[in-house]
């Protein structure tokens, strides 16, 4: 037989069949044999499975899939010949038609559950009550990973807890957004002796803030008179602690009655004035806290689809703060040396991409090395790693020179024990970290 078509042909066939079966499961996508536009093909069915959510809804085989498809292009940039980057991709868009497949069985058998759960990150829940809304996912996450393996039961059953508990933090975020700020007030008027001095409008304030939680709890949609509600509650608040003050002040000649009728008979322009610059003031800070919220929704959307652009092996992303830390865990500098190999350039291009789209005012990367050897040694290693890093992120003319630092911190900020081998190698690593100034 023909070798040509042992080495050439076979595999053609072998693609083509593939390509035949997974059109059927992925929207009859077609199969190329150029491995360039395969990979730039399954580089757009990336991004769709992103915005699709498949990492939260199939994540095994989203997790094969993205780690066949970086292996492809590792192939690729070193070299390889098209029927070894051909056999990747292959393996890649298989695994994207398991996880699209899984995707829309998890959709239907948690039916609801995906709008809850976007409705809580949009009130702000994932920030005010972060370990609830992280635990909620951790479990949503073991119900979609039994639905990969065809237990759909347990999901069935639990989804209306699901949604339940995103349901209930929506509501925490809502209240935080638009109570607390009366809340505060209100609570400083009680300590001021409000229920003695000026009940009648401490009462009332009170009334008003239970009215605008009632109407969350009962129809947290309609923003536009939770807002009206909010500014509501927000002066009540405001008169009851200004009314508790002028009674205790003027006490031992007027009871809270004659200050009230004082207030009806006394606008003048300077109390009018004072009180709206109070009211502003007040509604400027809310307006601050909805912004801010607002700014956070954004951050955690970057910082979930920068966290979906790595592979396990290739790097965790960790928040900081207002930070965003890029472990860079898939880097591997030979012993006792700072030159990056070439077979890490692809995943290096891959951090700068993600440096340009997240847009952080500075860049600062951390060398970090085990313990053994003496502690100069492992900061000179450890900082000549961190400017190699930055040496290639500045060379594509992503951000300048000074906008860069380098760290070299040696064996001081170790993430394992040096005790063991694995320890050690979880150590030796670069952290690029991305500030923002947020806040």
């Amino acid at each position: 037989m023909n070798p040509f078509f042992n080495y050439r042909i076979k595999p053609l066939i072998a693609l083509c069949i593939a390509a035949t079966a997974l059109g059927c499961a992925s929207g009859q996508v077609k199969v190329s044999t150029d491995p360039n536009k395969e990979i730039a093909s399954l580089d757009v069915e990336q991004e769709r499975g992103k915005s699709e959510q498949f990492y939260l809804l199939a994540p095994k085989s989203w997790t094969d899939f993205s780690d066949a498809l970086g292996e492809a292009k590792s192939r690729r940039s070193n070299g390889k010949d098209a029927a070894s980057i051909l056999e990747k991709t292959k393996d890649a868009r298989s695994a994207f038609a398991q996880a699209e497949s899984k995707s829309k069985i998890a959709k239907v058998t948690l039916n609801g559950v995906l709008a809850a759960r976007n409705d809580a990150i949009t009130a702000g829940a994932d920030k005010f009550a972060n370990a609830d809304f992280m635990q909620t996912d951790r479990d949503l996450l073991k119900a979609t990973k039994d639905i990969e393996r065809g237990q759909t039961g347990p999901a069935e059953k639990q989804k209306g807890e699901f949604s339940a508990r995103y349901h209930a933090l929506e509501i925490r975020g809502i209240r935080h957004a638009n109570l607390d700020p009366s809340q505060t007030i209100l609570d400083d008027a009680r300590k001021e002796g409000a229920e003695k001095w000026a009940p009648k409008t401490f009462t009332d304030a009170h009334s008003k803030l239970k009215a605008t939680e009632d109407l969350i709890v009962q129809n947290p949609k309609d923003t536009a008179a939770i807002q009206r509600a909010s500014d509501e509650a927000l002066q009540a608040s405001n008169r009851a602690l200004q009314v508790t003050r002028q009674s205790k002040v003027t006490s031992a000649q007027h009871p809270e009655e004659m200050v009230l009728k004082l207030e009806e008979q006394q606008k003048t322009v300077a109390a009018l004035s004072s009180e709206k610059q109070a009211t502003e003031q007040a509604l400027s800070e809310k307006e601050k806290v909805v912004s801010s919220l607002e700014t956070e929704k954004q951050f955690n959307d970057r910082f979930t689809k920068i966290r979906a652009r790595f592979s396990e092996g290739e790097a965790d992303v960790l928040r900081d703060g207002n930070n965003l830390v890029i472990r860079m865990k898939g880097l591997h500098f030979p012993t006792a040396q700072s030159t990056i190999p070439s077979s890490d350039f692809a995943l290096l291009a891959k951090l700068d991409e993600v440096i340009k789209e997240f847009g952080p005012t500075n860049v600062k990367v951390e060398g970090h090395t085990d313990a053994l050897g003496s502690e100069k040694k492992n900061r000179d290693l450890s900082a000549a790693r961190a400017e190699s890093v930055k040496e290639f992120l500045t060379s594509k003319g992503t951000l300048p020179q000074d906008k860069v630092n380098v760290v070299g911190m040696g064996s001081e900020k170790p993430i394992a024990t040096n005790k063991t081998a694995a320890g050690r190698a979880e150590n030796r690593r670069v952290d690029v970290i991305l500030e923002t100034e947020r806040g």
